[in-house]
């Protein structure tokens, strides 16, 4: 496939969207990024991503990036020429990455400007087709969330270290488990990928507080969701033993939209659930495509 992405400006084959090994954002980590996916080829909430981007952006004071519209346009451009070399029932996952340009060491006074890149890949649908129906294991890590005092929650950014940890620890006990990751005080904070959802009766679907999570697009589209639904949704700290209670756990994420958890930490849960079940179903009504059908379809797909 003969592919392109979006580096600063330009658009280039994707296979020269090289960052230069003194960029900051390769030493240092200093990068924050948004993933979005398509539906039938159309991105799919770029206000929203980008909105959290310029946000990170604007915070950090980060000058010499590119305007908002100028991103739109990179994202819609690469998007059309490389989904074209799909299958039209296909679908891509798109990158947004924003670095601070050169590490100091490596810069002159006049190579002040951000790292920006836009990119594409076939969403790796092999990683979850099968989850949609049968769940996913759920294990508690020990490794800790990333406290609000290190850097504020809304950041998304590719300083990661602690999910790879979450997620290979939890493998050593099971290859197939999602890690859960908690706070210092055990409050559940969320996944290496995912935000976690909970159904209780008697109180309706209930996500740890977003001042101490990364505040995912799709957990809010699952909350717009839920509305249509006549689902009450809220925000509280949730213990781990409280999570084990509840009567369903969903994770929500770009890649894969809405996945229900099968086991935490072992024990069994209601999966897939009627919760679950309705809100799938409405955001298959919302972008006109089975989600969890498409995903089937291409898991083989190379």
């Amino acid at each position: 496939m003969s592919l392109i992405a979006y580096l600063n400006g330009r658009d280039i084959p994707a296979a020269e969207a090289n960052v230069y090994v003194g960029d900051a954002g390769f030493l240092q980590g200093i990068t924050i990024s948004e993933q979005l996916r398509t539906f039938g080829g159309v991105p799919f909430q770029v206000d929203a991503h980008l909105d959290r981007l310029f946000a990170a952006v604007r915070w950090l004071g980060w000058e010499q990036v590119p305007d908002r519209g100028e991103l739109v346009g990179a994202i819609q451009r690469v998007v059309t020429h490389n989904w074209q070399q799909l299958d039209p029932l296909d679908d891509l996952g798109v990158t947004v990455f924003v670095t601070p340009g050169l590490y100091p060491l490596y810069a002159r006074d006049d190579d002040a400007h951000a790292t920006v890149c836009v990119h594409t890949y076939p969403l790796p649908f092999r990683l979850w087709a099968g989850a949609y129906e049968v769940g996913l294991p759920l294990l508690s890590s020990t490794i800790r969330q990333v406290s609000p005092a290190a850097w504020p929650s809304h950041l998304k950014c590719r300083s990661r270290m602690h999910y790879y940890l979450a997620a290979k620890e939890v493998r050593t006990r099971d290859k197939q488990a999602t890690a859960l990751l908690l706070h210092e005080d055990g409050c559940v904070a969320e996944t290496p990928t995912a935000n976690v959802i909970a159904h209780f009766a008697g109180e309706g679907l209930v996500t740890p507080r977003t001042n101490r999570v990364l505040s995912g697009v799709s957990l809010a589209f699952v909350r717009s969701l839920a509305t249509e639904c006549q689902l009450s949704f809220g925000e509280r700290d949730l213990t781990l033993t409280e999570l084990a209670d509840a009567d369903e756990i969903l994770l929500s994420s770009t890649p894969f939209a809405l996945l229900p958890v099968e086991s935490l930490d072992g024990t069994c849960k209601s999966c897939p659930g009627p919760v679950y079940r309705s809100l799938l179903a409405n955001w298959n009504a919302k972008v006109g495509f089975e989600i969890a059908a498409q995903a089937l379809q291409f898991q083989d797909r190379r």
